[in-house]
């Protein structure tokens, strides 16, 4: 049945004859509940960690509507410490005369569990006020309980700017429109478009009479037209602002993501004088959540694997174990705890990668330089590989002996990381070559070379970019998260040195790195 989790509860009792004092323990299985926490755990751990990666402030609020995190981005922009932010904080940032509407919109979806979509004001730290859209979703439980709120700030202001300029006057609006890279237009009140800006004619490579005499519903994707002119028609019905995304075709033939938001001009009555629209193309935007969805599926998989070998092999042990009249000699214990301590490296190395990608982006992976004999660590790291892989001969040639001063645990990522890429990625050669050279400007180099299955000219300029990996028949051929090369050059950058790769497909590859030295040693 394996270990379980209880929660003991004690409380005194006394007898009813003789008086006799009695301790009454309750034990109650928690073990379930302690499973979904850390599941909790993993997976906001992942989500926070993204978060440190895009321009927005991201924010997590516990079920009854409390802050409970902020990513950087929002202690950057509000000047403050965090913790005056979490639980109720976060309020007193919104603008005095949008707090009410803002409180009253956030309570009721925190009641219904629906979709919290908003624009106020927040102070940022100079005092100023700027205006965000706010959108947060809840993440449910199996009882349809929330358990969490995950919700952005989208910096608007200069949009808002823009809406405000336009309303002055129609000369000043077309003046200003023709320099927005966005795509603008000016409807009736009915939604009748009657001004195309200058955005839309270099888009669609066609001149304002043709899109006024042909609209831009045509250019429109198929599978967003439908929706399109639906929103457009409650909208021009009821006066409610229209928000939503595209595909439009442009003039060069591919569709690209666009955010199409269009709001009503009323006059002193209240009623629709125009519509102003914005379609601003956000294609990269797409391509950069796409890619992030990709990392977070590639991440779980990675991680999952050596979990789930970990688990089988205890499994088998204690399978084992419980037979009884069993000869524990006769058992292969030690070798399934060997693959188990493998398993266990994988998944360290896999955690430690996300971690100094952490570090990375937030500029904080601290290098601790010391003065070591560049040979004797090179001989080290390569000694220290030979113990978990026997089946590959690794040879190393010297041409130099030399110190240098530099983080030898950093560098020792980077030795680790390019050997076993070797090794990974010569499938059918066991074979591999260390060279300790010389390279002018006074730089002790290493090449570490291989005879697999080489690298295409164009994932050479793509190799050392984050998340990127050589594709192979499925996702499992080249196991990875595409995060390795992008560290190893990270570091040795951060040490005044290059890394670079030399390679031909089918015919191996060739990787150099090379450091300022401290001096030669006979």
């Amino acid at each position: 049945m394996g270990e379980r989790t209880m929660l003991v509860n004690a409380r005194e009792v006394v007898r009813e004859e003789g008086g006799e004092k009695l301790i009454l323990l309750v034990f109650e299985d928690i073990t379930d509940k302690k499973m979904i926490e850390r599941s909790l755990e993993k997976s906001e751990f992942k989500f926070k960690l993204l978060t440190e990666t895009v321009p927005h402030l991201i924010w997590i609020n516990n079920a009854t509507g409390n802050a409970e995190y902020f990513n950087s981005k929002w202690v950057e922009y509000t000047g403050e410490p965090v913790e005056k932010s979490l639980g109720e904080g976060w309020v007193n940032f919104i603008h005095p005369e949008d707090k009410e509407r803002v409180l009253n919109l956030w309570s009721k979806s925190v009641k219904t569990g629906n979709l919290f979509s908003v624009e106020f004001r927040i102070k940022n730290g100079d005092g100023n006020y700027n205006w965000f859209l706010t959108k947060a979703l809840p993440l449910m439980g199996s009882n349809g309980e929330i358990i969490k709120w995950f919700g952005s700030n989208t910096n608007i202001q200069i949009q808002k700017e823009a809406e405000k300029a336009l309303i002055k006057t129609s000369e000043q609006f077309r003046q200003f429109t023709e320099l927005l890279p966005q795509k603008v237009t000016n409807a009736d009140p009915s939604g009748k478009v009657n001004y195309y800006n200058k955005s839309w004619q270099d888009y669609l490579g066609l001149t304002e009479e043709e899109l006024l005499r042909e609209g831009y519903m045509k250019y429109i994707h198929p599978a967003d037209l439908q929706q399109t002119k639906e929103r457009w028609k409650i909208s021009a019905e009821t006066g409610v602002e229209l928000d939503n995304e595209l595909r439009l075709l442009s003039k060069n033939g591919d569709y690209q993501w666009h955010m199409n938001r269009a709001i009503p001009i009323r006059n002193e009555r209240g009623e629709i004088k125009q519509w102003i629209g914005s379609t601003t193309n956000i294609e990269k935007f797409k391509e950069e959540e796409k890619r992030k969805g990709s990392f977070l599926q590639l991440v779980s998989h990675e991680l999952k694997t050596p979990i789930t070998s970990i688990k089988g092999y205890v499994q088998l042990l204690l399978n084992m174990l419980q037979k009884e009249n069993r000869d524990l000699e006769a058992l292969p214990i030690q070798p399934s705890l060997l693959r188990i301590d493998e398993q266990i490296v994988r998944l360290t190395r896999l955690i430690a990668e996300i971690l100094d990608l952490s570090r990375i982006e937030e500029n904080r992976l601290d290098l601790k330089k010391e003065k070591f004999n560049f040979n004797t660590f090179i001989h080290d790291t390569i000694e220290d590989i030979k113990r978990t892989d026997i089946q590959h001969t690794i040879s190393i040639h010297q041409e130099l002996n030399c110190d240098i001063i530099a983080d030898k645990d950093r560098l020792g990522q980077v030795v680790i990381n390019l050997v076993t890429n070797a090794i990974k990625y010569s499938p059918g050669n066991k074979t591999v070559e260390v060279r300790i050279f010389e390279k002018e400007g006074n730089r002790a180099a290493v090449s570490i070379s291989d005879n697999g299955i080489g690298i295409a000219m164009k994932d050479q300029r793509e190799i050392f970019r984050r998340f990127h990996r050589v594709e192979g028949k499925s996702e499992d051929t080249y196991a990875g998260l595409g995060i390795g090369l992008f560290l190893a050059r990270d570091i040795i950058e951060r040490h005044d040195g290059d890394l670079m790769v030399e390679s031909e497909l089918g015919t191996g590859s060739v990787f150099t790195f090379a450091l300022p030295y401290e001096n030669k040693n006979n």
